[in-house]
């Protein structure tokens, strides 16, 4: 595979380096984190076997939960799967906002609008400038 190589201050280049790999299979952290990076460069089928492995891992561990939410929700685009792992990463980091947009988020797309807006407050207890929350919520107190 390619990747950018950094070889000291203003010396990089595009090389063919060895795909990566886990040292630990049972190292959450690491399973979660290549995830996440495979996601970030829109290699979104090899990224779920991470995230799934990491939730696998450990189940109460809320970024192993928040970030399999978010695969399900924002790219299988399949709130019904997504909305369980939201609400145990909320559980998990009751002060993680990020988690709090996507349980209102997947509960307005299941037209659980008072879920939603139950969400959406706590979001904005967490950041009242959040400007999604605010538009998302008015919405839900509009159905």
């Amino acid at each position: 595979m390619k990747a950018l190589v950094h070889h000291g201050p203003g010396h990089k280049a595009w090389e063919d380096v060895p795909a990566p790999t886990i040292q630990d299979p049972t190292d959450v952290i690491a399973t979660m984190n290549l995830g996440i990076a495979l996601r970030n460069v829109n290699r979104h089928a090899d990224a779920k076997p991470y995230l799934v492995k990491a939730h696998e891992l450990d189940r109460d561990y809320g970024p192993a939960c928040h970030n399999l939410a978010e695969h399900f929700y924002e790219i299988e685009e399949d709130a019904a799967r997504a909305r369980p792992l939201y609400q145990r990463a909320t559980e998990l980091l009751p002060t993680y906002p990020t988690s709090w947009f996507g349980l209102g988020s997947t509960s307005s797309t299941l037209k659980d609008e008072d879920g939603a807006v139950v969400a959406y407050e706590r979001l904005l207890e967490l950041m009242p400038e959040n400007t999604f929350g605010r538009k998302n919520i008015c919405m839900g107190y509009l159905h």
